[in-house]
């Protein structure tokens, strides 16, 4: 997972930096999933 942006200070661009870090994760990590072998209990 990506580093968040620390949130004091600048909270509407804080928060879409971490929306979107997390959305690009999310991504990122179901591109990797979607390569790898499939296990019946994730997708039966």
């Amino acid at each position: 997972m990506g580093l968040l942006w620390p949130c004091a200070q600048w909270e509407v661009v804080c928060w879409i930096s971490n929306h979107n870090l997390i959305v690009g994760n999310l991504g990122h990590m179901h591109a990797l999933l979607s390569k790898a072998p499939r296990p019946i209990f994730l997708y039966p």
